[in-house]
């Protein structure tokens, strides 16, 4: 290799960003594109600029007497002066117009402020954008100033408030945390994926440092493929709520088709990672983290769980979904593995789920072969022969049904299933067939 492709490596930048780098370095002026982008560059600049001056007005805020009450709620939240300072935390005082005095006070252009989403223009000038808030920077993976998440200290206002959309902030691109954690997802080859600031900040404080945010945004390919720059296996460790749930599904399916391997470590309701590290500690994080579940079990084991396998109804309406998520795998060997975890999980026969997967797939199936191993085995089918089944008992109970059944239109070619078919074609000529009516 080369000293940008070294860089590349132990930096964990792309080509250009390793470029510039090094080129900064050694005092070398790398030309933009045009001067248009140049212009574009330099602009991107000025939006860091005000942020980072922003992130030290918030500092100060917080270690001086306006910052009392955001010092408690910090402390109350296990997070001490130390961990404040390390992620650079600060305090945004209930001033209307404190950051625009400091700005002008620095000689900053206020256009530029606005810009960043700092602050907006009233009907008497500037005033700040974030007010009475806990302030959680926010750094692109290279630790330069782009945004702000805000945490509020009273009521009567959004719990949270971001930076909007800028020339150098969007959430779809950005994860918070990356910049302090990046040297411990390569290290480690693994990133566990929590929601919130105080979640990864809590996490850190117990020695987990491989660790991101996703700044309670839906999860992005943009995310993912930033993901694989830095490493090849992925922890989701989002709430444990309804949301945290469909958010973790979501998320999942990005990160697969990003190529990571993911994996979800699960929490029950009303638990997030910042509650659980804080009541159970560093020895039950890396417990729960360890028992992380393929992310394929879980989709599985949640879907079961939405319904009462119990009844026949609650397990064809299970089965029916379990189907659809087996078909959709591409791998062969995965489709083969998922559906035995499956029916073991929803108690069915293997061989009968299997079917149904290879029918949603447009396979032909197979005739079934009965021998001395397998004629006698109790069926516990799913799907479509569940279904078939039923209504061969239901005919043998109640033969008057049949009569319904063909004025429907329903014949025996409509049986997928050999016995069933042979048992209905028996009762449609008033005839008798042992070996099916035991089967059924």
């Amino acid at each position: 290799g080369n000293v940008i492709n070294f860089v590349m490596e132990t930096e964990h930048l792309s080509f250009p960003e390793a470029v510039t780098k090094l080129a900064e370095e050694k005092g070398i002026p790398v030309p933009a594109v045009s001067v248009q982008e140049q212009q574009k560059e330099a602009r991107r600049d000025m939006l860091r600029e005000a942020n980072e001056l922003a992130a030290r007005y918030y500092y100060r805020n917080l270690r001086s007497p306006v910052g009392e009450g955001a010092r408690a709620y910090l402390k109350g939240r296990g997070i001490d002066n130390i961990l404040a300072r390390d992620f650079y935390l600060g305090y945004a005082s209930d001033a209307w117009d404190g950051l625009v005095r400091f700005f002008e006070s620095e000689g900053f252009d206020l256009q530029v402020a606005q810009g960043a989403g700092l602050i907006i223009e009233g009907k008497r000038g500037y005033i700040d954008r974030f007010r009475s808030r806990l302030m959680f920077p926010i750094c692109d993976h290279l630790g330069r100033f782009i945004g702000f998440g805000g945490r509020s200290t009273r009521e009567g206002q959004p719990k949270y408030l971001n930076t909007g959309q800028t020339e150098v902030f969007n959430k779809s691109y950005v994860l918070y945390g990356l910049n302090w954690s990046k040297d411990a997802i390569k290290a480690q080859d693994q990133v566990i994926i929590v929601e919130g600031y105080t979640d990864l900040i809590s996490l850190f404080a117990l020695g987990t440092s491989n660790v991101v945010a996703s700044l309670g945004t839906a999860f992005t390919p943009a995310h993912g493929a930033l993901l694989k720059r830095f490493c090849s296996q992925a922890i989701i460790a989002f709430d444990g709520d309804s949301a945290g749930q469909r958010a973790t599904l979501r998320g999942m399916e990005i990160l697969h088709e990003s190529e990571l391997q993911v994996r979800v470590a699960v929490l029950r309701d009303g638990q997030d990672p910042d509650s659980f590290a804080r009541t159970f500690g560093a020895g039950k994080v890396r417990e729960w983290l360890g028992d992380a579940r393929p992310f394929r079990e879980y989709q599985i084991d949640r879907i079961i769980s939405q319904h009462d396998v119990e009844t026949r109804e609650g397990k064809l309406s299970a089965s029916t979904e379990l189907v659809t998520v087996l078909s959709e795998l591409n791998s062969s060997l995965e489709r083969d593995e998922y559906t035995s975890y499956a029916a073991q999980r929803l108690g069915v026969l293997e061989r009968s789920l299997a079917e149904e997967v290879r029918e949603k797939l447009g396979i032909d199936r197979g005739k079934p072969v009965h021998n001395r191993r397998n004629v006698n085995l109790a069926p516990a089918e799913a799907g479509e022969e569940l279904r078939e089944r039923e209504i061969i008992r239901c005919l043998l109970q109640r033969p008057g049904h049949l009569k319904d059944l063909r004025e429907c239109g329903i014949t025996a070619s409509d049986f997928h299933h050999s016995d069933y078919r042979r048992v209905f074609v028996s009762l449609s000529e008033n005839s008798s067939d042992p070996e099916g009516t035991a089967i059924a």
